[in-house]
């Protein structure tokens, strides 16, 4: 295999005829009242959690230039000439929320997507309780609870366990995981969103009758999911100076016309393909493709000392994170490192890369040693492992240049805490680490790429088990453990069965099917012997190419039909 630094010069080589390619010219618990008539209790909980900066768990110590994600919506349909790919394998930290969380992670969602696509002007949307809780009506037991509720001198109370148990039902578990996964999946749309905002995130009206053993809501019960507006995008604001849940649609076009200009660069690098790159290899070109987002976003903008210097309120009220500045179009405007990796991590959404493996993600922490906060991307390459880009230590405003030291570059002690390259060391920040897992932020052993010469990647797939087995008519239930890793959906495109009446597997005794997609975990397999033994055992696969390759397969779990 080729040395680092041969890759390197390679490479580099390589990408000199790409940066001498034209950058793309843009042109285009609240008290209730207690009614004591009847035999119920009745109570109506009208109130706010509003969920602020110092309120939102915690984000663990996250400040708000890492919790800002201002990319642009990809909800248009004026691709033509640019190669999007609107299934890339990126990663999704929603498919990881469960229960209320992903309810209200898909309600938030629903509101991010239909006011960037500029099919709304309202960040609010009211549901009825019952589409978060299923049903109107809970019992004491389904509650987890003695008692729901009691009467005394004529009047009647609920208990505090029930209480907490109520405000359970309708919040969600972790507020902490649903606004990250929102930053994470929908970092393109959620651009004018003020995550940082005072302004409630959810309002509830939730009146329910209550007996000593039965809670029912009435049907004139709602959930309110707010999203309270940057500033620049807010339609009006009051002399508080408070934001709006509306946004000014004329300024979401502005953003629009900037994602546009995005999208150009994207397109110019996909038309010089046939010619520029007509010898390169599919690793190559996606190697090259990075370098040249890279050189744009040095050569468009320039990095905001000024806003670096001010404090981090100050810097709030004038945006220079955000990824707007750097593809606006306007030399006034630019940005400190956010707003560089932002652009690139854009740039990498919007790109069809040739290899299915690669995923470009944000990281933030301190760089140096020191409390100083810094923004960069870890990009997944073809070899499957993590690699650091940082498009701001990359340009170079003083010479002009771009400086390759800090372009896909690993480091042999990385940890999950931390890593250092070129003398500098960096400490991934708590948001960091409460989002990416840590196999997500361990950096390759190798310091820089280096390029597989068969054009192939070592795949390693994670094994996984059956979990539950049952014997039904004529047939068998298996359920087995989804891949834990948060790079399973990623990595895996099904999984293997084997079943049959011999121990070993024997071919002519044994059958074998797919079950195709990673979040499939459940399977029925039918048309059995009635009253067999029958062996299972199952592996994951993953398409890379024409190749599909295999994990090691299950132990092997005995189940008899009926």
């Amino acid at each position: 295999m080729r040395s680092v630094r041969k890759t390197a010069y390679l490479i580099l080589s390589l990408i000199m005829i790409v940066t001498m390619m034209p950058f793309t010219s843009f042109a285009d618990d609240g008290e209730g009242t207690v009614d004591n008539s009847g035999d119920t209790g009745y109570e109506e909980f009208t109130f706010s959690d509003g969920i602020a900066a110092e309120d939102i768990e915690d984000i663990e110590g996250a400040d708000f230039d890492q919790l800002m994600e201002d990319f642009f919506s990809d909800d248009d349909s004026s691709l033509s000439g640019t190669r999007v790919n609107p299934t890339a394998p990126l990663s999704v930290k929603g498919d990881r929320l469960k229960g209320n969380d992903l309810k209200f992670y898909n309600n938030y969602k629903t509101i991010i997507k239909r006011v960037s696509a500029g099919k709304t002007t309202s960040a609010v949307k009211r549901v009825k309780v019952s589409r978060i809780l299923g049903k109107r009506k809970f019992t004491a037991r389904q509650l987890g609870v003695k008692r729901i509720g009691y009467k005394r001198n004529g009047k009647w109370y609920i208990t505090s366990a029930a209480q907490k148990k109520i405000n359970a039902l309708v919040s969600a578990g972790s507020w902490k995981k649903v606004i990250q996964g929102l930053l994470c999946d929908l970092s393109s749309q959620s651009y004018w969103v003020d995550w940082y905002s005072d302004k409630d995130f959810i309002n509830y009206k939730c009146p329910f009758h209550y007996t000593t053993n039965t809670i029912t809501f009435d049907r004139s019960d709602w959930i309110e999911f707010c999203l309270p507006v940057m500033p620049e995008f807010a339609k009006a604001k009051n002399s508080a100076y408070n934001y709006v849940y509306k946004v000014d649609s004329r300024k979401i076009k502005g953003a629009a016309a900037a994602k546009k200009n995005a999208r150009a660069v994207v397109r110019t690098f996909d038309n010089a393909i046939p010619t520029t790159f007509a010898e390169s290899s599919a690793e190559e070109i996606d190697y090259a493709r990075m370098w040249y987002y890279c050189r744009v976003i040095a050569d468009i903008n320039t990095y905001d000392t000024y806003a670096a210097s001010l404090s981090e309120s100050e810097r709030y009220w004038c945006g220079p994170w955000s990824m707007i500045y750097v593809f606006d179009d306007d030399p006034n405007t630019n940005a400190v490192c956010a707003g560089y990796a932002r652009a690139f991590k854009y740039l990498c959404e919007l790109s069809d890369f040739e290899s299915k493996w690669i995923d470009c993600q944000l990281a933030s922490g301190s760089a140096g040693g020191n409390d100083s906060s810094h923004m960069w991307n870890i990009v997944r390459m073809n070899d499957g492992l993590n690699y650091v880009v940082d498009p701001t230590w990359i340009d170079d405003d003083t010479n002009n240049t771009a400086d390759p030291a800090w372009f896909m570059r690993g480091d042999p002690y990385s940890t999950a805490n931390s890593f250092t390259i070129e003398n500098n060391h960096r400490v991934y920040d708590a948001w960091t680490k409460a989002v990416f897992a840590p196999a997500e932020r361990i950096l390759s052993p190798k310091s820089s790429y280096e390029f597989l010469l068969n054009g192939d990647r070592p795949v390693k797939l994670k094994k996984t088990a059956i979990t539950r087995r049952s014997g039904k008519k004529r047939s068998i239930r298996l359920k087995w453990k989804k891949m834990s890793t948060p790079l399973g959906a990623l990595y895996i495109d099904g999984y293997q069965i084997q079943y049959g009446t011999s121990k070993s597997f024997r071919k002519s005794k044994t059958k074998t099917i797919k079950v195709k997609g990673y979040n499939r975990t459940t399977k029925t397999i039918k048309k059995l012997k009635r009253r067999r033994n029958y062996y299972v055992r199952i592996r994951t696969y993953a398409k890379v190419g024409n190749k599909t390759y295999y994990s090691k397969w299950s132990k092997r779990k005995k189940v008899r039909t009926k």
